[in-house]
């Protein structure tokens, strides 16, 4: 039976991190079928590559990471850039952010009906990077899955003060396959 030693990191603010340690035994079994044993979780699986072995050690803490994410997080407080100066702004005063084909800038829409326009190089990526709790459901729409109440016929459907909008909120599959790999579901 081999063994490796896999050191796991996640910053957890700019001066502390998470720190994991574990040890990682696996032997070749009849075929080319491995068992792997995580020494911390004792997890036994089997796997037909070992190179494979690393991304799923990655995506087990990243998972495990969100969810604490989730469910420790302070609020997120954040500088917003707009085209008239900045607005400081917590995660959840923001229902949803969409962009604006015709201006070619995002806006985003606050819990009080608030509508900021951001400045024109803000782009999808700068505003998922703010908070993990944004998610982009379409080229137009990132919405606070902290506001996401479920999704009927490919409509996300928003939650209090948003449930009123008479905006839609569609998903295309390809974002609803990555919303469906991120989130748990029975």
């Amino acid at each position: 039976m081999s063994s490796r030693k896999y050191r796991i990191i996640f910053p957890l603010s700019r001066i502390k991190w998470l720190e994991i340690e574990t040890q990682v035994h696996y032997s070749t079994c009849s075929g080319s079928n491995q068992v792997i044993k995580y020494e911390d979780g004792m997890v036994v699986s089997e796997h037909t590559d070992l190179a494979q072995l690393p991304e799923e050690l990655f995506n087990t803490f990243r998972e495990v990471y969100e969810a604490c994410d989730r469910m420790f997080r302070k609020t997120h407080t954040f500088l917003v850039s707009t085209v008239t100066g900045f607005q400081l702004l917590r995660d959840s005063q923001i229902g949803y952010f969409e962009y604006r084909k015709e201006q070619k800038q995002w806006c985003v829409v606050l819990e009080d009906g608030r509508q900021l326009v951001l400045k024109r190089s803000t782009r999808a990526e700068d505003i998922l990077q703010l908070c993990s709790t944004f998610f982009q459901i379409s080229q137009q729409q990132i919405v606070n899955l902290d506001y996401l109440t479920g999704i009927e016929d490919n409509k996300c459907l928003l939650g209090a003060p948003f449930d009123n909008s008479s905006k839609s909120f569609s998903i295309t599959k390809t974002y609803l396959k990555n919303l469906q790999a991120r989130i748990s579901q029975i």
